[in-house]
């Protein structure tokens, strides 16, 4: 029987404490306001933000890509670029298809594929490595690379350190 009392049994009550009791909570980040107002001011912020967000987004997909500053390329080994982050995008990219440009400046040309661009990529950037068989100097990655492959040499140490050198190469290229 005691469950069969509504609201209006207790109305003053109800009625004196009804704005304290209401939930005032985001969706989206859950947090809690005192106020309608003071929520309302939370949304218009969290929706300004997501407008400003989208029309980011927007840029960066229409924008081209930036040209490539080589001397830094050159001299880096720095490895805390955000690798994850673009193979995720190159991944989407390959998904649907977008072409990718070279971003070296006055190129232009364009690649169906990340690998493709990769490889066509290490002819712009500079190398300062030694082959260890003819003692030459190599102008860029791809030259070095391809000059690599023209040892068929016994030698396997000189092998093993060789392909690591490719493949840091690569990686700096990248």
């Amino acid at each position: 029987r005691l469950l069969q009392h509504s609201a209006s049994f207790y109305p003053t009550t109800l009625n004196m404490f009804d704005d304290i009791n209401v939930q005032r909570q985001c969706q989206t980040c859950l947090a809690s306001f005192p106020t309608n107002e003071i929520l309302r001011a939370h949304l218009d912020a969290y929706k300004t933000g997501e407008r400003i967000l989208s029309s980011q987004i927007e840029y960066c997909r229409a924008h081209k890509t930036p040209v490539c500053d080589l001397e830094r390329l050159s001299h880096s080994n720095d490895d805390t670029n955000s690798d994850a982050i673009e193979e995720r995008i190159a991944t989407v990219h390959d998904a649907i298809g977008i072409a990718r440009k070279c971003p070296y400046e006055d190129c232009g040309k364009t690649f169906n594929t990340r690998r493709a661009l990769l490889r066509h990529f290490e002819q712009h950037v500079p190398c300062s490595e030694i082959c260890v068989y003819c003692f030459r100097r190599l102008p860029y990655v791809s030259v070095f690379i391809k000059h690599v492959k023209s040892h068929n040499y016994a030698n396997e140490r000189k092998n093993r350190y060789l392909s690591g050198m490719c493949d840091d190469l690569r990686e700096q290229a990248a």
